[in-house]
């Protein structure tokens, strides 16, 4: 295996090893705000073992009441956040996917950026304004970092809305192409819901029911992120990568057929998560994707 596909599968690896640790995340969060729903009962049940001398912790009359008036504030934040499907442990989560989904697209432009046809092939990067010394002074690694930040200066990449963000950086190195309605949306939604919770304390703006009506939004709601929201954005970053890599010809001929497919099915789970609302049943997070 050479030297770039043992780089291009330590990417996927890298990619496909955050996911994992976000659903992992996310199920022992989820079964751990489950539990404080009954925190009182389970504070009673340690009080009277601790009377009884069954459990041995040595924890004082007043540790006792300061433990059971935890309880009832844990208890009384995890009743309202499941009645509501833990829209402050998905909002959390939400934030993670879109760093990882844009460290995905930052991780394939660099990798097209250390072919050097490709900065050659682009009048993109004839109007790039760059730093001589640092450039001059650092290595391969570090000048493409530096080529990626001017060409997200040029491009105003950070200036555009949902996809628009990716697709003038993927367009620079060659990678650009359509996508879905369902995958522009979803995208879309992911942007514009992240902006909200990160620069606004999840109060809606106006561009919230501007640009994404089907949310049934409206300016000063707070926004809530429900478990299938998260589940069908947690799939965005494995998606895009998959696509870029079929978009560079960067996989096996034969494996055409199979990652067209993967993309669909990646596209169709998205759909019918997004269309089903709020998942009220208590399922495994690693099972839902």
């Amino acid at each position: 295996m050479g030297n770039e596909a043992v780089q291009k599968k330590d990417l996927y690896d890298q990619l496909s090893r955050q996911m994992e640790e976000l659903r992992l995340f996310a199920e022992l969060c989820s079964r751990g705000l489950e539990y404080s729903v009954s925190a009182t009962e389970i504070h009673e049940i340690v009080r009277r073992g601790v009377e009884a001398g069954i459990v041995k912790r040595g924890i004082t009359a007043q540790q006792l009441e300061q433990q059971r008036e935890q309880a009832v504030r844990l208890e009384r934040f995890a009743k309202d956040q499941a009645e509501r499907d833990f829209p402050y442990l998905y909002g959390l989560l939400t934030l993670r996917v879109w760093t990882i989904l844009e460290d995905a697209v930052n991780n394939v432009v660099l990798d097209r950026l250390s072919d050097k046809a490709t900065l050659l092939g682009s009048p993109t990067f004839e109007g790039l304004s760059i730093p001589l010394v640092p450039f001059l002074s650092a290595d391969e690694q570090s000048r493409n970092e530096l080529i990626l930040e001017a060409l997200k200066q040029v491009t105003k990449s950070r200036l555009k809305i949902g996809i628009g963000r990716f697709d003038s950086l993927l367009d620079a190195v060659g990678l650009g192409g359509g996508v879905s309605d369902t995958i522009r949306r979803t995208i879309l939604e992911l942007s514009e819901l992240r902006n909200v919770l990160v620069h606004r304390d999840g109060v809606c703006d106006k561009r919230v029911p501007e640009r994404c009506p089907w949310l049934g939004l409206r300016v000063g709601d707070r926004v809530s992120i429900s478990r299938n929201q998260f589940l069908a954005y947690a799939l965005l970053p494995q998606w895009l990568f998959i696509e870029l890599h079929r978009r560079g010809k960067q996989i096996q001929p034969d494996a055409f057929g199979v990652a067209d497919l993967a993309l669909k099915e990646f596209e169709q789970r998205m759909g019918e998560l997004l269309s089903a609302g709020p998942a009220k049943a208590k399922t495994s997070v690693q099972n839902a994707i």
